[in-house]
């Protein structure tokens, strides 16, 4: 299903700010890279939602942010939208975010 509609859950989308903060606050042009690497991983779920590795728990997949520590993690609605999860630090606790399943 190409382009997808792709939202990112309100506790994802204060995780993704978090994370530019914080590469913003030690170098902008990192920030600016994260960013970018960010919009390609969600145009490519939008674009090849399977592509994603499983995650374990059904439905739900993950992609890394290619060049940073980070997954975002997704699931594809009924509708076929699709809504991410978590954007999970990889040095965080695995699957900390599937109570928000």
């Amino acid at each position: 299903m190409p382009n997808a509609k792709v939202r990112l859950r309100s506790d994802a989308a204060r995780e993704f700010a978090a994370a530019i903060e914080w590469y913003e606050a030690d170098n902008a042009e990192t920030a600016v890279s994260f960013l970018r690497a960010f919009d390609r991983s969600i145009e490519r779920i939008a674009d090849f939602p399977a592509s994603g590795t499983m995650t374990g728990e059904p439905g739900v997949r993950q992609v890394l942010v290619p060049g940073f520590p980070y997954h975002i993690v997704y699931r594809e609605q009924g509708s076929g939208d699709i809504v991410v999860v978590a954007v999970a630090h990889t040095a965080r606790e695995r699957g900390y975010w599937r109570a928000r399943l």
